[in-house]
């Protein structure tokens, strides 16, 4: 978790250093922002389905029949 969020912060730094030098900084931090929010959209998904143990190994919770 903390190796995505870090990926993606310094992600989101070169876009909007990128978009700076053309004069599109604001373009930068709204990219940013959704980007954010679909990372957050997601990582909530997959809790609410029990993919994401905290800290522990990845386990599908199993089907019982």
């Amino acid at each position: 978790m903390k190796l995505f969020t870090t990926a993606l912060q310094s992600a989101s730094y070169v876009v909007i250093a990128y978009l700076a030098h053309y004069q599109l900084t604001e373009l930068g931090f709204a990219i940013g922002a959704l980007v954010i929010m679909c990372a957050t959209l997601t990582m909530w998904l997959l809790n609410r389905k029990n993919v994401v143990n905290h800290g522990q190994a990845r386990f599908i919770k199993p089907v019982s029949r």
